[in-house]
């Protein structure tokens, strides 16, 4: 039997002509390297038990980059599917997708068996210095987020045999960026934002805003949460109101979030008490019927972003009424609570109201009993929301002196 001869691709790549097959090629990674070598020797090996086989290595060659890019975002179409959202994908699959069209635009002609450390490095530089939809490149955490996505398609690939073995254990040299150490744009810490400073922002407000604003505070939820409440998420059959949303942050842990609804808000929420049980309680069309010769809505559901660019939009009114307010936005508002909650409790009080999922939260959580939780809220709203500002902005009720 005569073997098909190593060669040398004028790209610098090692490979064979396949004998019966209109001159096809398998590939074996760069000339002249011992990995070439030896994925050539293993091909032969293969080719000398079953000419025939289709199954030897590479007989069609590694496809391109583009092509398993593709095929990746085939399974997360499936894979990360919004169970509570119909017809929608999870957060994850938004990342994933942005991670395989960078790599595919940056690579998508080359074969898979060129990926490697380099072309992860690549990658990763290419976030640092590219411009986003914002003007500004991409974070350093989140650069490191999306070259964690990278590293898993990768390995989705050689689980399913697209790119040689090996070739995740070798992107896996890459080393995130660390802080301190690297050009990429840092982020600021979230700080929590001033009471005063929302509620001279609420007098610009419509009410339905202002009062999600001062739910979101008193419960210390996330926006997210605040956008998606409805009273199938509410518990009121005892005298402690509980908030159990399917939808949260961590639910794809399988964690369950109760938080409980302290009484100073629960007026707010019940002025729309006629909300079906799978509506959002907060809607924009509201908001926007409550305000004169604004711009007119049909949306039933805030997002976060455009309960982000609400808010935003009152401190411009504000602005331009003459008032010093500073940009503050939604995820702040828990850090504020945080902040307050955290001169009056515990541990394990601020880590129950918040909600916290911390590994040494949850351990601390987990003990936290329904009893517990209710003790906690009342003392939150005895001693930080009867006090709040933000809170005697949106009910109209008389603060104390508390804070």
């Amino acid at each position: 039997m005569r073997l098909p001869k190593l060669s040398k691709n004028p790209d610098g790549r090692a490979f064979v002509r396949i004998p019966k097959t209109n001159g096809k090629r398998a590939y074996f990674g760069r000339y002249g390297t011992a990995e070439a070598e030896a994925k050539y020797r293993e091909w032969v090996g293969a080719y000398v038990a079953d000419p025939e086989s289709t199954t030897r290595p590479a007989v069609e060659g590694w496809g391109s980059i583009a092509k398993l890019c593709h095929k990746f975002m085939v399974h997360a179409d499936e894979y990360y599917r919004d169970e509570h959202r119909s017809g929608g994908h999870t957060s994850s699959y938004g990342t994933h997708k942005k991670v395989a069209e960078t790599f595919a635009m940056l690579n998508g002609t080359k074969p898979a068996d060129r990926i490697d450390a380099s072309m992860v490095r690549a990658f990763q530089r290419y976030l640092v210095v590219t411009p986003g939809k914002g003007g500004k490149p991409a974070a350093r955490v989140y650069v490191n987020a999306l070259v964690d996505d990278l590293r898993y398609q990768i390995k989705w690939w050689e689980s399913h045999g697209l790119v040689p073995k090996g070739t995740h254990h070798h992107v896996m040299t890459v080393e995130n960026l660390k802080e301190g150490r690297t050009s990429a744009r840092e982020t600021a810490a979230v700080q929590p934002v001033d009471q005063d400073v929302v509620v001279a922002t609420m007098a610009y407000m419509p009410p339905t805003l202002a009062e999600m604003v001062c739910v979101q505070f008193a419960c210390g939820m996330r926006p997210q949460d605040v956008c998606r409440l409805s009273w199938g998420h509410i518990d009121r059959s005892g005298d402690d109101w509980r908030y159990s949303p399917v939808r949260h942050k961590n639910a794809w842990r399988k964690k369950k979030l109760v938080k409980a609804i302290p009484e100073a808000v629960r007026p707010l929420l019940l002025k729309r008490a006629d909300r079906p049980a799978d509506e959002a309680i907060f809607r924009p069309v509201d908001a926007a019927a409550e305000q004169r010769g604004g711009r007119r809505s049909r949306k039933v559901q805030y997002n976060t972003d455009f309960y982000r660019q609400s808010i935003h939009r009152a401190v411009r009114q504000a602005r331009d009424d003459g008032k010093d307010v500073p940009t503050w936005s939604p995820n702040q508002l828990r850090h504020a609570i945080a902040t307050a909650a955290g001169e009056q409790f515990d541990l394990e009080g601020a880590s129950a109201l918040l909600g916290h999922s911390g590994t040494a939260a949850t351990a601390i959580y987990a003990k936290t009993t329904d009893r517990k939780l209710a003790k906690y809220a009342r003392q939150l709203d005895e001693y930080v929301l009867a006090g709040s500002g933000i809170v005697h902005a949106a009910t109209g009720s008389t603060p104390n002196n508390a804070m």
